[in-house]
C-alpha cells in the first residue's frame, strides 16, 4: 500500500505523539479537516501542508517528495522520495505490530 500525503501525516503525528487536535489547533485547522486529510478524503493547498510540517517540526519538502511522481525526470527527487516512503512503510509496519501486541496482553 502507496504512503499518501495524508497517511504520511498521520504516521509522522502519531510517531511525534501528538494529538489529532493538538496538531489541528498548531497548524490552524479544523480537527474534522485534518481528519479527512489523513484519510485522503481531502487535499491540502500547499498553505496547509506548510503548516502542518511547521507543527511537526519537519521540512515541509517531505511531503511534497512524497506527492512527487514515479515519472519524474528529477532522478534525486524520486531517489529521496522512494527512501522516504521505505521508512514510512517501515514505521507503519511498526505501529501495527506495536498495535499488535497491545491488543494481546490486554486479553
Amino acid at each position: 500500500m502507496a504512503v499518501t500525503i495524508g497517511k504520511a501525516i498521520r504516521i509522522i503525528r502519531e510517531a511525534k505523539g501528538k494529538s489529532l487536535g493538538a496538531l489541528a489547533s498548531h497548524a490552524e485547522v479544523s480537527i474534522p479537516y485534518l481528519s479527512l486529510v489523513e484519510a485522503d478524503k481531502r487535499n491540502p493547498s500547499l498553505n496547509v501542508i506548510q503548516r502542518i510540517a511547521v507543527a511537526l517540526e519537519i521540512p515541509p519538502d517531505v511531503f511534497l517528495l512524497i506527492g512527487t511522481s514515479a515519472n519524474s525526470s528529477l532522478k534525486s527527487s524520486n531517489n529521496m522520495a522512494s527512501r522516504l516512503l521505505v521508512i514510512l512503510n517501515q514505521m507503519e509496519g511498526f505501529e501495527k505490530r506495536i498495535q499488535d501486541a497491545i491488543q494481546e496482553q490486554e486479553c
